[in-house]
Protein backbone atom coordinates (compact mmCIF):
# COMPACT_ATOMS: atom_id res chain seq x y z
CA UNK A 1 0.00 0.00 0.00
CA UNK A 2 1.52 2.93 -1.27
CA UNK A 3 0.66 6.23 0.50
CA UNK A 4 0.81 9.26 -1.32
CA UNK A 5 2.29 12.27 0.17
CA UNK A 6 0.45 14.83 -2.17
CA UNK A 7 -2.67 13.08 -0.10
CA UNK A 8 -1.46 13.97 3.22
CA UNK A 9 -0.12 17.65 2.14
CA UNK A 10 -3.61 18.24 1.09
CA UNK A 11 -5.41 17.23 4.54
CA UNK A 12 -2.85 19.34 6.32
CA UNK A 13 -3.51 22.47 4.07
CA UNK A 14 -7.42 22.03 4.64
CA UNK A 15 -6.85 21.33 8.50
CA UNK A 16 -6.97 24.45 10.50
CA UNK A 17 -6.29 24.14 14.36
CA UNK A 18 -7.81 27.11 14.90
CA UNK A 19 -11.31 25.68 13.55
CA UNK A 20 -10.89 23.01 15.84
CA UNK A 21 -10.53 25.50 18.82
CA UNK A 22 -13.46 27.40 17.68
CA UNK A 23 -15.60 24.15 17.87
CA UNK A 24 -14.37 23.68 21.12
CA UNK A 25 -14.70 27.29 22.27
CA UNK A 26 -18.60 27.27 21.23
CA UNK A 27 -19.41 23.97 22.48
CA UNK A 28 -18.02 25.22 25.92
CA UNK A 29 -20.38 28.29 25.59
CA UNK A 30 -23.27 26.08 25.04
CA UNK A 31 -22.80 24.18 27.47
CA UNK A 32 -22.19 27.78 30.00
CA UNK A 33 -25.80 28.77 28.25
CA UNK A 34 -27.59 25.59 29.69
CA UNK A 35 -26.11 26.72 32.52
CA UNK A 36 -27.65 29.91 32.74
CA UNK A 37 -31.29 28.22 31.95
CA UNK A 38 -30.39 25.77 35.09
CA UNK A 39 -29.99 28.86 37.36
CA UNK A 40 -33.62 30.55 35.93
CA UNK A 41 -35.37 27.37 36.57
CA UNK A 42 -33.65 26.82 39.91
CA UNK A 43 -34.14 30.71 41.04
CA UNK A 44 -37.91 30.59 39.90
CA UNK A 45 -38.47 27.50 41.92
CA UNK A 46 -36.54 28.80 44.78
CA UNK A 47 -38.71 32.09 44.58
CA UNK A 48 -41.84 30.06 44.78
CA UNK A 49 -40.98 28.57 48.16
CA UNK A 50 -39.15 30.85 49.93
CA UNK A 51 -41.09 34.31 49.67
CA UNK A 52 -38.96 36.98 50.73
CA UNK A 53 -38.00 40.63 49.78
CA UNK A 54 -35.11 39.54 47.30
CA UNK A 55 -37.59 37.47 44.82
CA UNK A 56 -37.82 39.89 42.20
CA UNK A 57 -34.04 41.48 42.39
CA UNK A 58 -33.10 37.19 42.46
CA UNK A 59 -35.36 37.11 39.25
CA UNK A 60 -34.43 39.71 36.95
CA UNK A 61 -30.73 39.10 37.98
CA UNK A 62 -30.76 35.33 36.16
CA UNK A 63 -32.97 36.53 33.63
CA UNK A 64 -30.04 39.18 32.60
CA UNK A 65 -27.42 36.57 33.14
CA UNK A 66 -29.39 34.01 30.63
CA UNK A 67 -29.40 36.85 28.36
CA UNK A 68 -25.93 37.82 28.65
CA UNK A 69 -25.24 33.79 28.18
CA UNK A 70 -27.04 34.39 25.00
CA UNK A 71 -25.32 37.29 23.19
CA UNK A 72 -21.75 35.84 24.48
CA UNK A 73 -22.51 32.75 22.84
CA UNK A 74 -23.80 34.39 19.56
CA UNK A 75 -20.75 36.91 19.45
CA UNK A 76 -18.87 33.79 19.95
CA UNK A 77 -20.40 31.99 16.71
CA UNK A 78 -19.73 35.42 14.15
CA UNK A 79 -16.12 36.54 15.91
CA UNK A 80 -14.89 33.13 16.20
Amino acid sequence: MNFSSDIFLGFADSFSIWLIAKFFVCFAILIYVVFGIVVVRQVFLMTETVNNQLEFPLKVISVVHFLMTIVVFLLALFIL
